[in-house]
């Protein structure tokens, strides 16, 4: 079997790093497996496995006709495409219904809503097998428009720490993974930190990769502002903060809207604890066993209350129960296997 991913960019996000995984564990079971970014290659690149065949396109407009029959003269002996992300899908099918494609399409949503009509999903509709990351939208019947849907639940690759995690009683280090954009919320994490800050002593590290510059400017002077440029670090560009959980005890995630998240995943199979605003699949893992994960609103005392139990309790007492929910539901291979099926189905 023959797979391409193909997605614009290979920069840090959940659907990139969704991208690299599927070609790795498709080429580490006997697929040939390739990956093509749309327009430009990006760090995540270096996690490719070197059996897997990369090309970059580097198209300078999405009108380039060269490009276009460059990218379909590459993908047209493969016997599935997988598309990452809706703007993608739309670049494929525009110059699909003009230069014909002969493998079968899937397209992977990683969308936190519905799908639009669009004039080119309604003219592909029967050739799509469509992947929901989201169960709700996935659930919804009304949301589903091609004519083939699956879902197909997130995971993330758990890379080992560098070190080894140590209590300190007199300080509370908490962590943020996310890139800094208006819909991440970070601002919220900074405002609780000065909260937290009153009653104990506290650090926060940031780790982004990409930023929307006018938040990141509010985000940099949220911290002026709120006093907090003493323990509040914002660290760019570290392709895998993963190696770095075992030096905190909680983590946080404010995002307002997310069909992941990734992050989530990454604190469980480490055993790091955190608190998450209520929104996404991989929190569902923790709700019944772990409530005082979650949060419903941006009520600032509800979060604190929150942090205050798990830190009471330590991050000892919840380390190895979250890191077996992780091996239980997320495991490379299962993954494997619920993406292997759905691939053969459409083959069929």
């Amino acid at each position: 079997m023959k797979v391409v991913q193909i997605i614009d960019t290979l920069e840090v996000g959940g659907a990139e790093k969704i991208a690299v995984l599927l070609a790795n564990l498709s080429e580490e079971n006997g697929c040939k497996s390739s990956l093509i970014t749309l327009l430009n290659s990006g760090i995540l690149q270096k996690e490719l496995s070197e059996k897997v065949l990369y090309y970059n396109l580097n198209r300078a407009s999405k009108w380039s006709f060269s490009a276009a029959r460059k990218f379909f003269a590459f993908i047209e002996e493969y016997d599935v495409l997988q598309i990452h992300l809706r703007h993608n899908l739309k670049w494929v099918l525009f110059w699909g219904s003009i230069l014909g494609i002969r493998g079968k399409i899937i397209f992977h949503d990683h969308g936190n809503t519905p799908l639009p009509e669009n004039f080119l999903f309604k003219l592909w509709k029967n050739r799509i097998h469509h992947i929901i990351v989201n169960k709700e939208i996935y659930l919804n019947k009304s949301n589903q428009f091609f004519s083939n849907t699956y879902y197909l639940q997130n995971i993330s690759k758990i890379y080992p720490p560098n070190g080894e995690f140590k209590s300190d009683s007199s300080l509370m280090r908490l962590v943020v993974v996310s890139n800094i954009r208006e819909i991440k919320n970070i601002r919220f994490s900074l405002q609780l930190l000065a909260k937290l800050s009153i009653q104990q002593k506290v650090l926060l590290h940031i780790y982004y990769s990409n930023a929307e510059p006018e938040y990141l400017q509010k985000v940099q002077q949220e911290i002026q502002y709120l006093g907090l440029k003493d323990i509040v670090s914002l660290i760019k560009g570290e392709i895998n903060p993963q190696k770095f959980y075992w030096q905190y005890d909680l983590g946080l995630h404010t995002s307002h809207l997310e069909s992941g998240p990734l992050t989530i995943l990454e604190y469980m199979g480490h055993g790091l604890p955190f608190v998450s605003f209520d929104t996404g699949q991989s929190i569902e893992l923790i709700r019944e066993v772990y409530p005082e994960m979650i949060v419903s609103d941006y009520a600032i005392e509800s979060w604190i209350t929150n942090i205050t139990l798990i830190s009471n309790k330590r991050r000892g007492y919840y380390s190895s129960k979250l890191i077996e929910l992780y091996n239980r539901n997320c495991s490379p291979q299962n993954y494997y296997l619920r993406w292997k099926n759905i691939v053969e189905t459409a083959l069929h």
